[in-house]
C-alpha cells in the first residue's frame, strides 16, 4: 500500500527540496517574496547544508593522504605549509601571497594543506581565477562561482550573495580560503569580495 501524506506535508517537503537545490547555489526561497518558505520543523533538514557538504569526506583517508604528501614538501613549501596551517589551527587569520612560476609545486602545496585541514574536520574553500585551474584543486570552484562575483565589475561592485543565504555561514566558518591564480583576475573582483565579506560582520 502506498504511503499517503497530507497535502500540507507534501507541499512542505517539496519546498524543503526546492530550498535544498537553491542552497547549492547560495540562494534561498527567502529571495522570492511570492514563494512560501518551509515550516521551521522541517528546516533542520536543510540548515547548514553547504557546510555538511564541505565536511562530507573521510578524515582517516585524508590523514593518510596528507602524510604521503607532507614528506615530499621541499624546504620552501614546508615553510608556507607551517605558516598557513599554524594560523588556521590557532585562528590567527592573515593573508598570504605565494608566488612561483608554473610547475614549481604550488598545486601540490595546496593539496597538502587542504588534506591536513580536512583531516582535522576544518572547512577549506579552494577557488581559482579560471575554470581550468579550479579543476586541479580538491573540490575546486571558480572564484566567480563560489563568491557570486558579478561578470560586469566596477569600482564599487559587491558579490551577489544574499545575506540570509547558507553561503554566508559557510564562508564565515571557513578556516581557510585558497585562491589559485589570483593575479589573473581583475582587482575589482578582489575588492568586491572584500567589500562583501565585511558586510558579513554586520549580520
Amino acid at each position: 500500500m502506498a504511503l499517503e501524506l497530507p497535502h500540507d506535508e507534501l507541499k512542505n517537503m517539496a519546498l524543503c527540496e526546492i530550498e535544498n537545490i537553491l542552497n547549492k547555489s547560495g540562494r534561498s526561497l527567502r529571495e522570492f517574496p511570492s514563494m512560501p518558505f518551509p515550516m521551521l520543523r522541517e528546516r533542520h533538514v536543510i540548515v547548514n547544508k553547504l557546510i555538511r557538504e564541505e565536511l562530507s569526506y573521510d578524515a582517516n583517508s585524508l590523514l593518510q593522504e596528507f602524510q604521503m604528501l607532507h614528506v615530499k614538501l621541499n624546504t620552501e613549501q614546508l615553510l608556507v605549509f607551517n605558516t598557513v596551517t599554524h594560523a588556521c589551527t590557532n585562528n590567527l587569520g592573515g593573508l598570504y601571497f605565494v608566488y612561483r612560476s608554473g610547475g614549481t609545486g604550488k598545486t601540490f602545496l595546496w593539496r597538502t594543506i587542504i588534506a591536513k585541514l580536512w583531516s582535522e574536520q576544518k572547512i577549506v574553500l579552494a577557488v581559482a581565477s579560471s575554470g581550468i585551474a579550479s579543476f586541479l584543486l580538491p573540490r575546486g570552484r571558480t572564484a566567480h562561482s563560489r563568491f557570486k562575483i558579478p561578470i560586469n565589475l566596477h569600482e564599487s561592485s559587491t558579490c551577489s550573495i544574499n545575506m540570509q543565504s547558507p553561503l554566508v555561514e559557510l564562508i564565515q566558518k571557513a578556516h581557510l580560503i585558497i585562491w589559485d591564480e589570483a593575479p589573473m583576475i581583475h582587482c575589482y573582483a578582489f575588492e568586491a569580495v572584500d567589500r562583501t565579506f565585511h558586510k558579513f560582520d554586520e549580520i
